[in-house]
């Protein structure tokens, strides 16, 4: 998979060199990209300061776009379980959000953000 600087994040067949899926919905550069544990969703976080959950079989969206950072997206992460997710903004705040249903809260951090991960 890629994240793409035309805001879009793509997946790929890398036995055949295909794309198998381009994921459209952002509206600027896709910064991280991440498949679940299980490889059946995936989520990209992007520079529209917004967070989205993708289907890897089939490349649609689920849900709506989840929103609330100030600046732009640098790092989304699954846990081990796929059920919940971390975001790591450049408004200085971690994000926590419940997969899919799109509820969750605000960590503070006072620094800039450029990875976030579940231990």
């Amino acid at each position: 998979m890629t994240a793409c600087k035309d805001g879009t994040a793509r997946v790929w067949d890398v036995e055949a060199r295909s794309e198998l899926h381009a994921l459209i919905g952002h509206m600027h550069e896709v910064t991280s990209a991440k498949f679940d544990p299980s490889g059946g969703r995936i989520v990209t976080g992007s520079h529209d300061w917004t967070v989205r959950l993708w289907d890897s079989g089939t490349g649609m969206q689920i849900g709506a776009p989840l929103q609330g950072h100030d600046s732009g997206v640098v790092h989304v992460n699954f846990d081990r379980r796929g059920e919940r997710i971390v975001i790591g903004s450049h408004d200085n705040t971690a994000r926590i959000w419940n997969a899919p249903v799109g509820t969750g809260g605000d960590v503070p951090l006072n620094t800039a953000i450029y990875f976030a991960a579940f231990d």
